[in-house]
């Protein structure tokens, strides 16, 4: 079950993925426990599951983060989408990734993102300063310091604002509307002779 939402004012993350080292998981708690020295309170969703789950629970035990740390485990659409709608930022520190269709997700949500630079999302899909904000998650410090820049009201309203702008391109029947249009141009563009079927 999806728990409560955050208290008032204590901002909300989410992170959402296989629990495999390669998305970068402890990474993120690591940037949660400087983020909770430097700037106070914020609470963590963990969706998804995998081998790397335990340990991760014990990372967050030994790092003091253990109470704002929320294991979830594999939920369904609507419960992600829910996640993604109550969050200050969707957060995807992965060490490789081709695209990335969390990311899709969260920003057709309308989250704001803070990502990974080693994802393909990043400079297609991620516009850094626009609706979200790129940062190595190999650095706790500037990870936690980018989650900060997306929960602050100002700067949360600036992305959010990117994030509607830019996402009517992600939705599905857009990419219907698109592929209909890329076939309509071919076909134009197509002899006449090379669209019918020659006589026997």
């Amino acid at each position: 079950p999806v728990p409560a939402p955050a208290p008032e004012g204590v901002p909300l993350f989410v992170c959402a993925g296989q629990l495999i080292p390669l998305k970068g998981t402890d990474l993120l708690i690591r940037a949660l426990a400087v983020y909770r020295r430097r700037f106070g309170p914020c609470v963590l969703w963990i969706i998804g599951d995998g081998p790397e789950r335990e340990s991760l629970v014990q990372l967050s035990r030994r790092l003091g983060v253990e109470d704002a740390v929320n294991f979830l485990g594999t939920v369904d659409h609507q419960a992600l989408k829910g996640a993604f709608q109550a969050c200050q930022a969707f957060v995807f520190p992965t060490l490789q990734d081709f695209i990335g269709r969390v990311v899709v997700e969260a920003l057709s949500a309308g989250a704001p993102v803070v990502a990974s630079p080693m994802t393909g999302a990043v400079g297609t899909i991620v516009h850094d300063g626009v609706n979200g904000i790129v940062v190595d998650p190999r650095d706790a410090s500037a990870l936690a310091e980018a989650m900060h820049q997306a929960a602050d009201p100002e700067t949360s309203r600036a992305l959010r604002e990117g994030v509607r702008r830019t996402s009517a391109a992600l939705r599905p029947e857009a990419a219907s509307q698109g592929v209909l249009s890329a076939v309509a141009r071919a076909r134009a563009v197509t002899p006449r002779r090379m669209r019918s079927t020659p006589s026997a």
